[in-house]
């Protein structure tokens, strides 16, 4: 009996692991996943609110979505972040409250993405401060991305020379054009 209870107790963990990984799909940690709709979600309400013209719950909305995305480590959910309370901002009177959530969100993926060492990810984020008119950080972010590409080879250096083309050559208020 306690050989059949052993082969039972196995089989049992063999399916839980089973079921586990069927739930999740491809492996990714349950806790990942739900981290990611975490922020997708208030980041959804944000754009609602935004749509419907309630700036309160707009910003509210904003600080619940770049809290989630935070945790969970990654540049680019730091930037849609950035970039909705950016376009939260286009739409407001001055001094409008989302431009330091787009900025903080900026800058957070720009430290998350200099330590991934992404060069997509400093990238992205000059995008983001061009469109915001900070020339100090799109230069910050041009001069990174050069040390990300010395790394990545002759196609990583093209890329970082032509966003620094496009940025100075459109070098202005509304750097939108900066977009690859």
């Amino acid at each position: 009996m306690d050989r059949l209870s052993g082969l039972v107790a196995a089989i049992v963990v063999a399916m839980a692991i089973a079921v586990t990984v069927v739930l999740v799909g491809d492996g990714t940690p349950a806790s990942r996943i739900e981290e990611d709709l975490e922020w997708t979600l208030r980041l959804r309400e944000a754009e609602a609110a935004l749509a419907t013209g309630r700036p309160q719950l707009t910003l509210i909305q904003l600080r619940a979505a770049y809290r989630a995305a935070l945790r969970t480590g990654r540049w680019d959910a730091m930037v849609e972040v950035g970039d909705v309370a950016r376009r939260a901002a286009q739409g407001a009177p001055a001094p409008a409250p989302t431009v330091p959530t787009a900025s903080r969100a900026y800058l957070a993926a720009l430290a998350l993405a200099r330590d991934q060492r992404s060069l997509d990810g400093v990238l992205r984020v000059g995008q983001g401060f061009a469109a915001l008119g900070d020339r100090e950080m799109v230069e910050y972010c041009i001069g990174l991305a050069g040390g990300f590409a010395d790394r990545a080879g002759a196609e990583g250096v093209v890329r970082v020379q032509a966003f620094a083309d496009r940025y100075r050559e459109v070098r202005g208020p509304g750097l939108e054009s900066l977009r690859e």
